[in-house]
C-alpha cells in the first residue's frame, strides 16, 4: 500500500527512524528529519519510493534508501557523515539544539522548542526543491 510521509521527525528509537517495514507498496517521504537512531535513520530496500528534502543526521549505522533521490536534496547519514548528492554536508552546527525537548501547548500539539530546528545561516535552509525550500522537517 502507497503511503506518503511529510514534514515528520524520529528520533532516538531503538531501531530505525523511518523504514519501510516491508510494505510492497511505494513511499512518499518530504521533509522529513531523523537524528540519533540506535541503527539506520532510513532503512528503505529495493522500491519504487520517493525522497524530497529529507534530513538524517548521526545515526546508528548507514541509511538504506532504494528508491528516488529527487534532485539530490536528501542529507543522507551515510559513512559517520550527512551529505547528499550535491555535496551539501549537515553537522552540530546546522541545528539550534539537538537537546530533546518536547513539551504540550495547551491545545495537546507538541512543542520541541529549537529541538532539531535548522540553525540561522545553515546552508540547509532554502537548499530543497523546489528552490527556497528548507531541508528537514523544521
Amino acid at each position: 500500500m502507497d503511503h506518503i510521509v511529510k514534514n515528520s521527525i524520529a528520533f532516538q528509537n531503538k531501531k530505525h527512524g523511518f523504514t519501510y517495514n516491508s510494505n510492497p507498496g511505494s513511499i512518499t517521504l518530504t521533509n522529513n528529519t531523523s537524528w540519533n537512531n540506535g541503527q539506520s535513520n532510513f532503512a528503505f530496500d529495493p522500491g519504487t519510493h520517493r525522497f524530497t528534502n529529507n534530513l538524517s543526521f548521526a545515526g546508528g549505522s548507514s541509511d538504506k534508501t532504494s528508491g528516488t533521490d529527487v534532485e539530490n536534496t536528501n542529507v543522507w547519514w551515510k559513512n559517520n557523515a550527512s551529505v547528499n548528492g550535491k555535496g551539501l554536508a549537515a553537522g552540530p552546527a546546522d541545528f539550534a539544539s539537538l537537546t530533546p525537548s518536547v513539551i504540550r501547548n495547551a491545545d495537546g500539539s507538541p512543542n520541541l522548542g529549537y529541538f532539531l530546528k535548522l540553525a540561522p545561516g545553515s546552508d540547509l535552509i532554502g537548499s530543497g526543491s523546489p528552490a527556497g525550500t528548507n531541508i528537514g522537517a523544521r
